[in-house]
């Protein structure tokens, strides 16, 4: 089965991509987060509005040149933490 549910940044997020890089305010605590190149490539397609997971995997096996199955396990423990500092929510498409 698919998920067709679409990640968006969560409502209170505050973010930016300068230069490349991913900068997330958590307004939990007010900290600037910086994401490394792997993490600003996802946080770039979630800012879009528009990518399911599964998308946003194959994009991250075309730029980085990774086998499936490892970046669906990177993918998915990535998408939990930001989806448990409420930085991601889901939408159905």
């Amino acid at each position: 089965m698919t998920d067709s549910r679409i990640l968006i940044p969560g409502r209170r997020i505050a973010s930016r991509i300068v230069e490349g890089q991913a900068l997330i305010l958590d307004p939990g605590t007010d900290a600037l987060q910086r994401l490394n190149e792997v993490g600003s490539f996802i946080w770039a397609r979630i800012s879009e509005r528009c990518h399911t997971r599964e998308d946003i995997a194959e994009a991250v096996m075309a730029e980085f040149d990774v086998e499936a199955e490892q970046a669906n396990l990177d993918l998915a423990a990535f998408l939990q933490k930001l989806a448990d500092d409420d930085f991601i929510t889901y939408v159905v498409d």
